[in-house]
């Protein structure tokens, strides 16, 4: 049994009733809300350029904004590599990822795709001042306005997680890609299921997805095994979760000071909506879950076959 992650869910325990928090179902409608209440949350966390992911440090082990730019470098690499031409980004949210492409290629055509208005609000204002790129409402579970065989590279970070039905996601996109087209996957995973795991490591597990807005955290095996079945051939399986860490070490150390507030901290929460206070518990967890290799963070790459 983890002493670490007990340590913590006795503090966190003083702040809020874990077994209530466990129990917070998670529908698409508490994820929409999520992203509208931490509105605010996430302009200021993240960067100018709209971006709302990890950041990737891979030099040294301290967290830079630089970081943040990691992932889009590596899509476009991806894209000089194959020559693609026409993107699509699941999950676009505020459209940063897309948008800094869509500068750095005025040659491709951008889609970004995601079912989240306050998101798009944002999507749409960064789009507007691009002719490469096209900011389009619709979920990740249904590509119907797109037609086969439409797209060179399929890209979507840090979102996949969302989905309860991953399944039908890969075959989506598997069905508009061209072949040969890649499909690119940033996003954590359950490294261990229910049955190996202590009850505190479980209950740790639950409040990190809650915090988050996750229902489940799918398995990376499962995940690998339903795109194998929609014809998305593996060709990276990196696990990213060391480079991640200074960007969650911050998130850590921010809710430490917040906690340390003691009976000033209980007040606030009292007041502040659940989907805002929740984030304090998975930065707390995350780092931890993460050392503890209970969770991961990777990213996966596909080519159609």
């Amino acid at each position: 049994m983890s002493e670490r992650i007990e340590h913590r869910l006795k503090v966190l325990g003083k702040f809020f009733d874990l077994e209530e928090v466990g129990r917070t179902a998670i529908d698409q409608d508490y994820i929409d809300e999520y992203y509208q209440v931490n509105k605010l949350a996430y302009s200021f966390l993240h960067s100018k350029e709209h971006f709302v992911h990890m950041g990737l440090t891979k030099k040294g082990t301290k967290y830079s904004e630089a970081d943040l730019y990691a992932q889009v470098k590596e899509i476009d690499g991806i894209i000089d590599e194959t020559d693609a031409t026409n993107v699509l980004e699941l999950a676009t949210g505020r459209g940063g990822n897309s948008a800094w492409l869509a500068k750095h290629n005025p040659d491709v055509s951008f889609i970004g795709l995601d079912i989240s208005d306050t998101q798009l609000i944002f999507a749409k204002e960064i789009s507007g001042n691009l002719d490469n790129f096209t900011v389009k409402q619709g979920s990740f579970d249904d590509l119907s306005q797109f037609a086969d065989a439409s797209f060179d590279l399929v890209f979507i970070v840090e979102a996949l997680c969302h989905s309860n039905h991953f399944e039908i996601v890969l075959a989506e996109v598997s069905r508009v890609l061209r072949k040969g087209g890649r499909f690119l996957v940033y996003d954590g995973y359950r490294e261990q299921e229910g049955a190996s795991l202590e009850q505190s490591e479980i209950l740790a597990m639950r409040l990190l997805e809650v915090g988050v807005a996750v229902n489940h955290f799918n398995e990376i095996g499962d995940f690998l095994s339903a795109a194998q079945k929609a014809e998305l051939q593996m060709e990276t399986n990196e696990d990213l979760s060391m480079f991640v860490l200074p960007t969650m070490k911050r998130l850590e150390r921010k809710a430490k000071i917040f906690l340390k507030l003691g009976s000033v901290a209980k007040v606030l929460l009292s007041i502040f909506s659940k989907k805002f206070s929740y984030n304090i518990i998975s930065g707390y967890l995350f780092p931890t879950l993460i050392e503890e290799k209970l969770v991961s963070y990777r990213l996966t790459v596909f080519t159609k076959q």
